[in-house]
């Protein structure tokens, strides 16, 4: 029968190089394609896994940011695979599948989470957002309308924020506050481009998974399928630091719109601190004891 998900069958890649770390359990495997995957076994009696893909690189070397920024919800509004929207909502209905990719200010990946009953299915939607992607005109239509309704209508506080980073980026233009005419001269080759260098690419990438599966064995099996096989080239691997303000300053806007203040402080962190591999994992298991809530802060493994 054919599979409702892949019209194809992923040509399967090597667990290259395997390690446990017996302090915390950890078993990392290295790839053939060059991807690094991390695993927690967990005891929690949920049955529920949670994935996060992760590679250093985010909006920091990406030259148009509002571009991709404001354009990448196209794409994923958009059909993927052979599967058009109505179809994939179809297959998740009545599941707890979920993914999404994601882009920060230093980094790149996405998060995926699921029950373990569907667990392969969830692999090969991961497999599938790293295939070739696309943009419906329609679809990119309706994206320039709705962002530019939103740059039309903008509340103070969205537009104070926004020439606040304008302004501690030292007015980069990558960061000025969007407009209706940076709408108007998107380019759907161009949002494809940068989101292609990511997530048509899984080269460097570091995979954590976190669950109550039952099989080691079995995760590695899906593994070797769906990750082991995803596209990968040789790329460098890099995030570049954005020029900001130093010292202390003081930023004013008044509207005149509301009775009401916005007071800032913001401290520079040092963005080329080194974590160890633990930590995003702790991410992962943080998401799972807070019952999924927004992935924040670290906990002992």
């Amino acid at each position: 029968d054919k599979d409702k998900l892949l019209d194809i069958s992923p040509k399967e890649g090597k667990i290259v190089d395997i390690s446990v770390d017996k302090d915390t359990n950890i078993t990392s495997l290295k790839l053939s394609n060059n991807i690094n995957v991390h695993i927690k076994q967990l005891n929690h009696k949920d049955n529920f896994t949670d994935i996060r893909f992760s590679r250093d690189g985010g909006y920091s070397i990406v030259d148009n940011i509002k571009e991709l920024d404001s354009g990448i919800d196209a794409i994923y509004d958009s059909s993927f695979g052979y599967l058009t929207i109505p179809q994939y909502n179809e297959i998740i209905r009545g599941t707890d599948m979920s993914i999404q990719g994601y882009i920060d200010d230093y980094e790149e990946g996405l998060y995926a989470h699921s029950r373990n009953d569907d667990l392969e299915d969830l692999f090969k939607l991961i497999y599938i957002r790293f295939q070739d992607a696309k943009i419906e005109d329609d679809k990119f239509e309706l994206l320039k309308k709705r962002v530019i309704n939103s740059v039309e209508n903008k509340n103070p506080e969205s537009r104070f924020y926004d020439e606040l980073a304008y302004y501690i980026f030292k007015e980069d233009q990558r960061q000025s506050p969007l407009t209706k005419e940076d709408v108007n001269s998107f380019s759907k080759n161009n949002i494809l481009k940068e989101y292609k260098k990511i997530f048509n690419n899984a080269y460097g990438m570091n995979v954590f998974i976190a669950g109550d599966f039952d099989s080691l064995d079995a995760i590695k099996n899906l593994i070797k399928k769906y990750i082991a096989s995803l596209p990968s080239y040789k790329k460098k691997i890099y995030k570049k630091e954005q020029d900001t303000i130093r010292g202390e300053h003081e930023f004013y806007r008044d509207y005149l719109t509301e009775d009401k203040a916005t007071i800032n402080v913001a401290f520079k962190n040092d963005m080329r601190k080194r974590f160890s591999i633990k930590e995003p994992l702790r991410i992962v298991v943080d998401q799972k004891l807070n019952s999924w809530i927004e992935l924040r802060g670290f906990y002992s493994l």
